[in-house]
This record gives C-alpha cells, structure tokens and sequence, in this order.
C-alpha cells in the first residue's frame, strides 16, 4: 500500500513537470536563399506562476547556417516568441533540410524538441567549356 502510494505521487509530480512549458515552432518563410533567410517563429509558453529561463539548442549537421537566440527567459503564464534564421552559404546544396531544437527549461531540466523543415534554393548556373580539338592528331589525355 505504501509503496502504491509512492508510485502513485511520483507519477503525478512527472506528470506535474512535464507539462509545465510547451514549446513549438511555426515557418515564415521555408525556403532559404544565399541573400534571402529562411525565417522560424520560436513559441515557448511557460505554464507556472514564477519566471522561467530556457536554453535552446540545436541539432542539425550545417549549425553556421543557423541563427536564434541560446536562452530565453518568459514571465509567468505568457507565450515568449523569438526568430530563428537560416541562411546558407553559397556552395549549399539545393535539397531539403530538417532541424531539431531542444529547449530545456533550466529550474527543472524538463526538456522538449521541436522539429522544422527549410528548404535552400541555388540559382542554377550554367558553365558552358569547348571540347573542341583543332588538332587532327590527339594524344590520351590532351
């Protein structure tokens, strides 16, 4: 019964932590260009009475690409928005991308990720080369 009782607690007080912030992300603009960014809106709603700080961080294999801020610090019961940029340098491949953004809430270590997809667009450029010969004769490799 005891031990009922302890089980019982613990899983309301995780329950309790878990669900003390929500986060999320929402796209602007999803394609990102050399001179033009994608753009993200970072949402992080804290659910407490008492004034909370998040980290972020992110994982993705191109992070120089990424700018956003490392903490952000929400009053009681409101929503805090931030911008996360992405713009890619001019030998990125054009394909689509996906990112991971940990947000951790640093009173209690709970942690949620959030996920978003961009794509890069390149301008296609065109390098047209002669392979013409003006020799009759051509050695390998000439």
């Amino acid at each position: 019964m005891r031990k009922q009782i302890l089980l019982t607690t613990l899983l309301i007080i995780l329950t309790v932590q878990a669900s003390s912030f929500n986060a999320s992300i929402e796209s602007i603009k999803q394609e990102a260009e050399t001179e033009s960014p994608a753009e993200f809106q970072i949402n992080i709603e804290n659910k407490k009475e008492t004034r909370e700080t998040y980290s972020l961080s992110l994982l993705s294999p191109k992070t120089s690409w990424f700018s956003y801020p490392n903490r952000i610090t929400t009053k009681p019961n409101t929503v805090q928005t931030k911008k996360l940029t992405i713009e890619p340098d001019k030998e990125a491949v054009q394909s689509r991308y996906r990112f991971d953004l940990r947000i951790r809430e640093l009173s209690t270590d709970t942690v949620k990720q959030v996920t978003g997809y961009f794509n890069v667009k390149q301008p296609y450029i065109i390098n047209i080369v002669s392979l013409s010969q003006n020799k009759e004769k051509i050695n390998p490799g000439e």
